[in-house]
């Protein structure tokens, strides 16, 4: 019998969305507020980054396969936190903006001081810090569907395709902690 080509792959993609949500969610642990504007938006950038890849990776999965409710649940879980990811980006992209102005526009357009502009970079960087706060708190609740998915995945398995999605899962984990600190 010829496997649809569409779900020949699925474990791979499985293993590779695992990979990736995996290490976004270690990196979201990690602390930034010792990191400068700088490091702390290549961090966001990094784990908005993995979590685009894992929902591509997803989509790939769910071709010609039925996805149940707790996969589609995570698929909502999943674009929440690329959202939260996506607005502190937004806020340290401003922060950056605002402090790397020496001659702030806003200063002169506004007509307030540098004073000013520098407390706005505060404000942004405190909201940045607050929302991947907010995000860890969340993340720590995701251990138990997370697991439960992994396990309803699994069992959907042939063998073959548990030593597939072992190999794609382990490949990636690797690449990923080597590619970037």
């Amino acid at each position: 019998m010829v496997q649809d080509p569409r779900t020949l792959n699925r474990s791979v993609h499985l293993g590779r969305r695992d990979a990736l949500v995996e290490r976004a969610v270690e990196l979201l642990g990690q602390p930034v507020d010792h990191l400068e504007v700088g490091g702390r938006l290549q961090h966001v950038r990094t784990v908005m980054e993995y979590l685009e890849r894992a929902l591509r990776e997803q989509e790939l999965a769910a071709r010609g396969h039925p996805v149940a409710e707790l996969e589609r649940d995570f698929i909502r879980f999943l674009r929440l936190m690329l959202d939260n990811v996506r607005s502190a980006a937004a806020f340290l992209e401003q922060q950056a903006h605002l402090e790397a102005s020496e001659d702030s526009f806003l200063s002169s357009f506004l007509g307030v001081s540098r004073d000013e502009i520098t407390l706005s970079a505060i404000n942004y960087r405190r909201l940045a810090l607050d929302v991947l706060s907010g995000l860890w708190q969340l993340l720590r609740l995701l251990y138990v569907p997370y697991r439960k998915l992994r396990e309803l995945n699994d069992s959907e398995l042939s063998d073959e395709d548990r030593a597939r999605y072992q190999l794609a899962h382990e490949a990636l984990r690797e690449e990923l902690r080597t590619s970037r600190p």
